[in-house]
C-alpha cells in the first residue's frame, strides 16, 4: 500500500511539474507575442513618422522652387519692361 501511495504522489508531483512547465512556456510565449506586437507597432509608428517628415520636406522643396520661379518671372518681366520702355535697370 505504501508503494501505491508513493507512486500516486510521485505521479501527481510529475503531473504538477509538467503542468507548471507548460504554464511557464505559455506565459513566455504570450510575453514574446506581446513584445513582438509592441515592436511591430513601434516600427509602424516610426515608418509613419519618416513618411510624414519626407512629405513635409517635399512640400518645403516645392514651396521654395515655386518661390524662386515666381521671383525669376518677376525679374524677367522687369527686364523686358525696362528694355521695352528703353529705361535703365536699377
Amino acid at each position: 500500500m505504501d508503494l501505491a501511495i508513493h507512486s500516486l504522489i510521485h505521479c501527481d508531483a510529475v503531473y504538477c511539474s509538467c503542468r507548471l512547465l507548460a504554464m511557464t512556456r505559455e506565459a513566455k510565449m504570450k510575453e514574446l507575442q506581446m513584445l513582438d506586437a509592441a515592436r511591430r507597432k513601434f516600427m509602424s509608428y516610426t515608418q509613419q513618422q519618416k513618411e510624414t517628415e519626407l512629405a513635409r520636406l517635399d512640400d518645403d522643396i516645392r514651396r521654395k522652387v515655386t518661390r524662386e520661379r515666381d521671383l525669376l518671372i518677376i525679374i524677367i518681366i522687369y527686364v523686358l519692361l525696362c528694355l521695352f520702355l528703353d529705361q535703365e535697370l536699377i
